[in-house]
């Protein structure tokens, strides 16, 4: 009895000493924070998924699976490893297949110039095992990392507002592919872009900068679009300039039925721009950003992807340009004229100069417009039968956007 437990408690201290040493021996780990000892493994994270190359010696891996689709950040950048010797300098690679047969899903080495501390996001599906491996390239000692899980809210509906204010809906709703394979692809920032308001932060998609002709795509989450009704997509936009040049950017609006290459290329085309330099100074390029519309019909119901692709080329050989910036885009359903018919919508504007609305089914909001595209008045409505009082405008004609359930219906009204 004695052999067995001193033979067991053998087995175990053994295991606890080689514990996520190897991938085979990967420690699974849960959202929260964990504690990497020093970094002595015997499997050296291969291959190489974050920057700076080969010179590791030892790693240690860790292992991850979700019961949920998620967006999972891995994170040394807490306030207990900076300033630390031999523990404020990282670097991560995160994996998925087996062991002996891993691929890269990314990596990173420093999170600025001035913090060697590393930071990452990808997305999880459900079921799926993640490999997290750190290595001694800079330093061996032991360190915290952070393991957060966040879950991507994809839904669609109209009207619909995206400004790019979260990164997790960004990694976990959009699909970007960097076709010509430069390393340089549509990501979501956060900047404040005026220097002397740093706490006032803009938030945007962009697409850097690049030495040749580039090709990158960038997917919204799914619209299910209905055959006949029309979707009015609308954006801003605005070029940058960057330290190796300035801005020279072309962008393309497509349609597209699925996430890929194929589909966007095949897909309807709204919109076009080229030449896209930065309008305004730099502090001002979201208050000075350019608009783009288009409008697309389906014939066919079922999912849909708005796409954006930039084809931006430097302003000479070997140069570079600078970004592209798209700071958010709508898109709002007007519905058929047989949609319509089925709400028997009514509209019209009596002698106190009250807009009367009527329908079958429950209004949700009016907003009215100038000719100019102003805004003029914006209200919340509830029921089948509303009254929205217009005298407070001046006399003229205006135009009137009324959401019923998830369509929009526009039309012009004259205020006497």
């Amino acid at each position: 009895m004695k052999k067995i437990t001193l033979l067991l408690l053998l087995c175990l201290v053994s295991y606890g000493i080689n514990a996520q040493d190897t991938c085979a021996t990967a420690v699974a780990v849960t959202a929260g924070t964990t504690t990497v000892g020093t970094i002595d493994g015997t499997e050296i994270p291969a291959p190489i998924c974050a920057a700076n190359g080969a010179g590791a010696t030892g790693g240690e891996w860790y292992s991850y699976t979700p019961s949920q689709l998620e967006v999972v950040t891995i994170t040394t950048n807490l306030p207990q490893n900076d300033g630390v010797v031999n523990s404020d300098d990282t670097r991560v690679h995160i994996y998925t297949g087996t062991c002996g047969n891993l691929t890269c899903l990314a990596g990173n080495d420093d999170i600025a110039n001035n913090n060697f501390l590393s930071e990452v996001d990808f997305l999880a599906e459900s079921g799926v095992t993640y490999y997290i491996a750190w290595d001694d390239r800079w330093n061996g000692g032991g360190f915290d990392f952070d393991l957060i899980a966040q879950v991507p809210n994809c839904t669609t509906s109209f009207p619909y507002v995206e400004n790019f204010d979260s990164s997790v809906d960004f990694t976990g709703c959009f699909t970007v592919i960097d076709e010509d394979a430069n390393g340089t692809a549509w990501i979501q920032q956060e900047l404040a872009l005026d220097t002397n308001q740093p706490n006032v932060l803009s938030y945007f998609s962009t697409n850097g900068t690049n030495g040749a002709q580039k090709e990158d795509y960038l997917f919204t989450p799914a619209f299910t679009l209905a055959a006949g009704n029309t979707y009015d997509f609308t954006f801003k936009y605005n070029g940058a300039d960057s330290g190796g040049g300035p801005a020279n950017e072309d962008i393309e609006i497509l349609v597209a039925q699925g996430p890929t290459v194929a589909d966007a290329n095949a897909g309807t085309s709204i919109f076009t721009d080229t030449g896209i330099i930065q309008n305004g100074d730099f502090a001002n390029v979201e208050a000075q950003a350019l608009t783009g519309t288009g409008t697309f019909t389906p014939t066919m119901s079922g999912d849909y992807h708005f796409v954006f692709k930039s084809t931006g080329s430097p302003l000479q050989v070997g140069g570079v340009s600078g970004f592209l910036l798209v700071f958010e885009y709508t898109v709002d359903e007007t519905l058929s004229v047989d949609d319509f018919n089925t709400i028997n919508f009514n509209y019209f504007v009596d002698a106190q100069n009250m807009l009367n609305l009527t329908s079958n089914e429950s209004l949700s909001q009016v907003k009215l417009y100038n000719l100019l595209g102003q805004e003029m008045m914006s209200k919340n409505l509830s029921s089948q039968n509303e009254v929205v009082d217009i005298n407070g405008l001046n006399s003229g004609v205006y135009l009137a956007k009324v959401q019923i359930n998830n369509a929009v219906e526009t039309f012009k009204f004259v205020k006497k």
